[in-house]
Parts: C-alpha cells; sequence; structure tokens
C-alpha cells in the first residue's frame, strides 16, 4: 500500500474474498488487502475500491444518501454535467479551472478526501484572499503533514458548475488536486468506467 506522495510503502496481505454483494450485485473471487484502516476513514469495517465497478454505471447519490449499481452508458453532453475522466492510478481524475485566469488542473475524484484541495505547486500560481495559514495536521497510509488553507480570490468551475471562491486547502505531500468529500456531498456523481465519462447532477449550478 501506498499514497500518492510516494514516501512509503506498507506490505499487507491479499486474501480472496468468494463472494461480495453490493446494491442487489454479487462479484466473486474478489482480491482484498487486509490492514488497519486509518481513523480518517472512519467507522467502517472495510473499504471498497473504485476499479470493483469496472463493469457497472455506478451513482454515488450524496444528497439522495445512496449508491446504486446500474447497466447501461452515459453519453457526452459537450463538457456540460457529463465529464471525460481518465485513470492513471486507478483514481478518477478529471479537469477543473482554478481562478481569473482559468488555470487547467488535473484533480482527482476523492471520496476520502476532505475538501477542495490543491498541490503547493499549484497554489504558488493562484491568488488568494489572505495569506495561506495551517489549520490541520494530516495523515496517510505513507506520511504526516501540516494543511495550509485559504480563500480564493476567484472561483473554480467544474463542466457547467462554478464554486465562488472558495475556501482551499493546501497539500505539501501530494503532487495532485482534489476534489473531495464536503464538494462531492452536493452532487449525485454517475460514474461510466467503460467510457471513460462521469456526470455531475446538482439543483444549483452555483455552489
Amino acid at each position: 500500500l501506498t499514497d500518492p506522495s510516494g514516501k512509503g510503502v506498507r506490505v499487507v496481505p491479499m486474501v480472496i474474498l468468494e463472494s461480495l454483494q453490493v446494491a442487489g450485485v454479487e462479484f466473486t473471487g474478489v482480491k482484498v488487502a487486509v490492514h488497519k484502516l486509518e481513523q480518517n476513514d472512519g467507522p467502517c469495517q472495510g473499504l471498497l475500491g473504485f476499479m470493483l465497478f469496472r463493469e457497472y454505471v455506478l451513482t454515488l447519490d450524496f444528497p439522495g444518501q445512496q449508491l446504486r449499481l446500474e447497466t447501461g452508458s452515459l453519453k457526452p453532453d459537450g463538457e456540460r454535467s457529463v465529464l471525460p475522466f481518465s485513470m492513471p492510478a486507478g483514481i478518477p481524475m478529471i479537469t477543473l479551472t482554478v481562478g481569473p485566469g482559468a488555470m487547467r488542473v488535473e484533480a482527482q475524484l476523492d471520496s476520502g478526501g476532505t475538501g477542495l484541495s490543491l498541490p503547493e505547486s499549484v497554489a504558488t500560481k493562484v491568488k488568494f484572499f489572505t495569506v495561506p495559514t495551517v489549520y490541520s495536521q494530516a495523515r496517510s497510509i505513507a506520511t504526516r503533514f501540516q494543511v495550509r488553507g485559504a480563500k480564493l480570490s476567484g472561483d473554480v468551475r467544474m463542466g457547467e458548475y462554478v464554486f465562488r471562491r472558495p475556501f482551499l486547502e493546501i497539500n505539501p505531500a501530494f503532487p495532485l488536486a482534489n476534489f473531495g468529500a464536503d464538494p462531492m456531498q452536493k452532487f449525485a456523481i454517475i460514474f461510466d468506467q467503460k467510457n471513460g465519462l462521469v456526470r455531475f447532477e446538482s439543483r444549483k449550478r452555483v455552489q
């Protein structure tokens, strides 16, 4: 096990589950890593990886508090609410535009993360209302680090959705931006891994 910081590796045993049932679907012969969960994973007994659902259209409906698995596919809509995504490390990534200069930033869709996060290398290129200050301590599988944050002087755009002058975390440990659980709470997010598309659904275009 490791994380995007690349600073550590933990070796853990693997087992195979004969059967795993999720949302009315049975998966067989599922490879599972056995390890102690971190505190920031919350009061759960396990984690379901994104790749488990690659044969289905996966809906994470945060406002409705539902996970759904269906057959079918998504269709492009000119990158309004349906966006292309890539998975270079098995984690879906989309493109955000940040700040008045509309800087294009590749961001992980990470339900295990917290807010909108930028790596330090990107944060130095955007303007904030105030000087970013340390506001929390964080840890991952491989490292511990301090997180700074401040309110952005511009907006963050994701397709047709706009986050007005959001508070941004600055992460010194990871090289990628992160679209975490806090902004995800506003959306039903539908993934079509076969076609590399993800749709965001929310009643509000401006967040």
